[in-house]
C-alpha cells in the first residue's frame, strides 16, 4: 500500500488499484492479505502447485 508507482510490477497490481478504487481504504488493505490466505488456502486443498512466473528485473525493483 505504501507504493502505489510500483503496484503494475507486481501480478497482482492491477487487481489491487481496481480494489483501491471500489473500496475504503482500510479495507483495501486487508484485501491482499484475504487473497493470498485464499490461494494458499486452495493450493493446499486441492493439492495443485504454484509456479509464478518471476522475472528478477522485476524483484529487484522492488527492493
Amino acid at each position: 500500500m505504501m507504493r502505489p508507482h510500483l503496484w503494475p510490477n507486481f501480478s497482482f497490481g492491477n487487481w489491487l488499484a481496481a480494489a483501491v478504487t471500489r473500496m475504503p481504504g482500510n479495507k483495501a488493505a486487508i484485501a491482499p492479505a484475504d487473497k493470498l490466505a485464499r490461494t494458499a488456502w486452495s493450493i493446499l486443498r486441492h493439492g495443485i502447485s504454484f509456479e509464478a512466473e518471476r522475472n528478477r528485473d522485476m524483484a529487484m525493483e522492488a527492493v
